[in-house]
């Protein structure tokens, strides 16, 4: 090879050189640049579903207002303040069939340095990525739901016998955390049998699984091979759906708005606010009951047909703090024999703060002695409203509940427990196969004490604890008076 060749040769090198370098570069750039997209991208699917969060806590938040979370995020997943992040609201969000309306999406914009391209003067590179959120609502059918946060065995199953909850499920919201050894958020003994069937959905009606639900940081306990069906799984507490649900008031109280609730006209002659005596019904003679306050409560021990007219009846005072009832205070049923009917009623146990005892002052309880025939239903077939994050079965009334609506009974709840009782009574009901309740149970810091057999009726109980030692089946037919709609936030693109 002559001189000129080898000349020819360093020229043609010389100029491959930078060629070679930018294809390198471009292999080299474009790999951190894909490295880095990808990155990115799982940045924007957090920062997303991280606004979608924050935009179910606050409906009303604007895309502006959502973009600080959604930065915070980004930040987590390595992007600081040289990234754009940008929030907006699709219309719509969701890929092939399934399509969402509440959509968040969130685009983050960065740039990058180059390394070897920048021979070839590329000094830089933009990536754009977007992740979008959506919010799902679900349904989910409780006929039973426990409240207490840290109960142990907040939902406490000792009865050998079978409890079947047909059309519904049950949540128990503790995490068992009271405990002295592992947390038990529920337990079932004696070989019983938990049964939810026959769940649909509200407007396909498609037949689903019936949720059986407990705290994800507690645990659902079952000894001497009892069983549950379907199986329990872990989840998110729920927060009370009844929560905003106004309370009624006697009209002795202090403050009383308008719509308090005066003393009944059939309620013990004797009975004052501030001495509360319960209306004790002992003989066999048929009685009838009028709506309105009764100081004292409402003692049936007799074997009396008792008939409850439509309306609100409030239970006022009766008891002491230490839980003791020198006048009796709620409603009781101690025999067998009796019958109790009423069409269209709603019992409120509260206190009776102006009594002159403090051994009267405090909420009795309910305790409803097997036998005899109990017969009632809550005023009607409407549903009770609750707050923006519960979704109701039925016809929806954007007016409030409050204390002028009750004076003719509170919609769909047919056993009550103020949130002002202290302490808070149980509710003892020995059930049996004559009896037949329509309506909402709602103790909302009280226990239910489960016992008797047979059919419970139509109904669905919300309690802060509840306990079932009793000696035979039982079982409980649901409507959904008040149906929880949780949300689930999913990536949707």
């Amino acid at each position: 090879m002559n001189s000129s060749q080898r000349g020819q040769i360093l020229i043609l090198f010389a100029i491959a050189i930078p060629i070679i370098i930018g294809f390198a570069g471009l292999a080299l750039d474009i790999g951190v640049l894909l490295s880095s997209r990808t990155s990115q991208q799982k940045a924007a699917d957090a920062a997303a579903l991280a606004a979608a969060v924050s935009w179910y806590a606050d409906p009303w938040a604007t895309p502006l207002q959502l973009t600080d979370d959604a930065k915070e995020y980004a930040e987590k997943n390595g992007y600081g303040d040289d990234a754009t992040v940008a929030v907006d609201f699709p219309e719509k969000c969701g890929r092939q069939v399934v399509k969402h309306d509440k959509c968040v999406g969130v685009t983050i914009t960065q740039t990058e340095t180059t390394y070897l391209l920048s021979v070839l003067g590329i000094d830089s590179g933009t990536i754009k990525v977007r992740g979008v959120a959506a919010i799902t609502d679900v349904d989910k059918n409780y006929a039973l739901i426990v409240l207490n946060a840290t109960a142990c065995k907040a939902y406490n199953h000792t009865s050998s016998s079978d409890l079947t909850l047909t059309g519904g499920g049950m949540i128990v919201n503790s995490d068992g955390s009271e405990c002295t050894g592992d947390d038990v958020s529920a337990y079932q003994g004696g070989g019983s049998v938990v049964t939810a069937e026959e769940c649909y959905t509200e407007n396909e009606g498609v037949q689903v699984d019936c949720p059986i639900e407990y705290n994800k940081d507690g645990g659902w306990v079952t000894e001497n091979n009892a069983t549950t069906s379907p199986q329990p799984l872990p989840t998110n507490p729920i927060p009370d759906p009844l929560d905003g649900l106004v309370e009624p008031v006697p009209c002795d109280s202090p403050g009383v708005p308008a719509g308090c609730v005066p003393a009944s006209p059939t309620s013990n002659p004797q009975a004052t606010p501030s001495n509360p005596k319960a209306l004790s019904i002992p003989g066999n003679s048929p009685v009838t009951l009028q709506p309105g306050t009764y100081y004292g409560g409402i003692k049936i021990s007799g074997s009396a047909t008792v008939t409850f007219e439509p309306g609100l009846y409030v239970l006022a005072g009766g008891c002491s703090s230490s839980g003791q009832c020198g006048n009796d205070g709620g409603l009781e049923k101690t025999t067998a024999a009796a019958t109790l009917l009423g069409e269209g009623v709603t019992f409120f146990i509260t206190r009776a703060p102006n009594a002159n005892s403090p051994g009267s002052r405090e909420c009795g309880a309910f305790k409803l002695a097997s036998g005899g025939v109990i017969e009632m239903s809550a005023p009607d077939d409407s549903y009770v409203k609750g707050p923006p994050s519960v979704g109701i079965l039925g016809p929806l009334d954007d007016s409030p509940i409050d204390a002028s609506d009750l004076n003719d009974g509170a919609e769909s709840v047919l056993f009550w427990q103020s949130k002002t009782c202290n302490p808070q009574h149980s509710f003892d009901f020995d059930g049996n196969n004559s009896v037949n309740l329509a309506g909402l149970i709602y103790l909302p810091l009280g226990t239910l004490n489960l016992s008797g057999s047979g059919n419970i009726g139509t109904t669905q109980i919300i309690v802060d604890t509840f306990k079932f030692s009793g000696t035979a089946d039982v079982w409980l037919n649901y409507k959904g008076y008040v149906q929880a709609t949780l949300p689930k936030i999913l990536l949707a693109e």
